[in-house]
C-alpha cells in the first residue's frame, strides 16, 4: 500500500465530528425551512427544491473540510510495544499456565 503524506491535514477529532455533524444537520434544516416558506408564498415547489441544494452545497463547505475547529480535541495515542517483548511475555505466560494445570 502506497503511504501518501498530504500537505494538509486530513482528519478530524470526534468532538469535531460531532460538531460537522450537528452543524450540517442545523443548515440543511434552516434552508428547508427557509426554502418551503418562500416557494409556499411563490406558489413554486422548485424554490423549496433548489433551496435545500444550496444548503447541502454550503453545508458541504463549511463541514467537509477538516476546518481547524474541528480539530481542537486532539487524540491521545498509546505508546508503541515492542512486539518481541510482548511475545515473550505471551509464551512465559502460556508455558506456566500449562505447569500450573498439570
Amino acid at each position: 500500500m502506497i503511504d501518501i503524506e498530504w500537505p494538509f491535514y486530513t482528519h478530524m477529532d470526534f468532538c469535531g465530528q460531532k460538531k460537522a455533524e450537528r452543524l450540517f444537520q442545523i443548515i440543511i434544516f434552516l434552508f428547508g425551512i427557509i426554502g418551503f416558506i418562500i416557494g409556499y408564498m411563490m406558489q413554486q415547489f422548485s424554490v423549496t427544491i433548489y433551496s435545500v441544494l444550496l444548503g447541502t452545497f454550503v453545508s458541504v463547505l463549511l463541514t467537509l473540510p477538516p476546518w481547524p475547529i474541528y480539530r481542537n480535541n486532539p487524540i491521545e495515542w498509546q505508546k508503541t510495544i515492542d512486539s518481541r517483548i510482548y511475545s515473550d511475555i505471551s509464551a512465559q505466560s502460556l508455558i506456566t499456565k500449562n505447569f500450573e494445570s498439570l
